[in-house]
């Protein structure tokens, strides 16, 4: 599940303002299957990690960090964006700036040129592009580190066991 939504993190990071749609769709659906896929699996392995008596607990530490987690993700990849066309939007006031990305024919001409702004939507598409492309390449890393963490949930030889024993042997003192 996870590798499925690298993968379609890895494609989107592909994309671009010509992209077909079939493109972006694979790597959506991709994206959307594996999450799907391993949600409800990491959810029940780190809540039969802790035992049936702290199920409630688990699951309200669990929706807590999750939501955090998207929280600080959110936050993270918002300022990496935004300040990222910050530095972009020098164009609209700066000559110079914006000639640096005019073809040579319209370097020169006042941002009030239809020519001009067309040109400059062509260039902020590519520049849009690119800072999407960043953020989907920074969320499949993201995705692959959790990887680590997942192999080190897998169910060890017994730890089933153990907890059942645990928790019928473990009656509390009255």
């Amino acid at each position: 599940g996870l590798l499925a939504e690298i993968a379609g993190l890895v494609i989107l990071s592909t994309a671009g303002p010509a992209s077909d749609i079939a493109l972006l769709s694979t790597g959506l659906a991709l994206f959307g299957l594996g999450f799907g896929v391993t949600v409800t699996a990491r959810t029940t392995g780190a809540l039969e990690a802790l035992g049936r008596r702290a199920f409630g607990v688990g699951s309200a530490a669990l929706t807590v960090a999750r939501m955090l987690g998207m929280a600080v993700g959110l936050a993270a990849l918002t300022v990496l964006g935004s300040s990222r066309i910050e530095a972009l939007s020098v164009v609209l006031t700066d000559q110079a700036a914006r000639d640096a990305v005019l073809p040579p024919d319209l370097q020169g001409r006042p941002l009030e040129d239809y020519l001009v702004v067309d040109a400059l939507e062509t260039w902020a598409a590519g520049q849009a592009a690119g800072i999407l492309s960043t953020l989907f390449l920074v969320a499949a890393v993201v995705t692959a580190v959790a990887i680590v963490p997942t192999l080190a949930m897998r169910n060890r030889p017994g730890a089933h066991s153990r907890a059942v024993d645990e928790e019928t042997h473990d009656e509390p003192n009255a």
